[in-house]
């Protein structure tokens, strides 16, 4: 960076390059923040695969955890190519290539399963969100005014 700096730079922009770089890194967060979030994250990850590993176990698709937990991200990264609606098909066709061994039937019924089961999950934690949000929103417009609304 120092070389682009003092050598490519033009003299005109390097006072506002100056600033704008040291603005940038005076708003970075704490690095404790960022391994508390980056802890977080790897935690939530493996919540994640861990239902979707349980959800192929009650398909009786015998795989090791581990194996497991490096195939899947694969499949799941797939199936963020914007070429099908949530990833169908492309999620399906990725777990059958990923795990060519098995039961080509079982691998796609744990897909749609896993999906419908992550979307009934995901859909009722944030219909709890918005529920509880509607509530303080309400509470807030009660103290403001005085008045409930039925």
């Amino acid at each position: 960076m120092l070389f682009i700096y003092k050598i490519l730079m033009p003299k005109n922009l390097k006072s506002k390059a100056r600033e704008s770089f040291n603005e940038f890194y005076k708003n970075m967060p704490k690095i404790s923040s960022i391994i508390i979030l980056f802890c977080l994250t790897i935690i939530f990850w493996l919540m994640v695969y861990s239902q979707a590993y349980i959800t192929a176990l009650a398909f009786n698709l015998k795989i090791n955890f581990l194996y497991f937990l490096f195939i899947f991200p694969i499949a799941i990264i797939i199936s963020l190519i914007p070429i099908s609606i949530s990833g169908f098909g492309t999620r399906e066709s990725a777990l059958i290539v990923l795990f060519a061994g098995f039961d080509k039937i079982r691998i796609v019924s744990f897909s749609i399963a896993w999906a419908f089961i992550s979307l009934v999950y995901y859909s009722i934690i944030f219909m709890i969100i918005i529920i509880r949000k509607q509530k303080e929103a309400s509470k807030k417009l009660i103290n403001k005014t005085g008045v409930a609304n039925h």
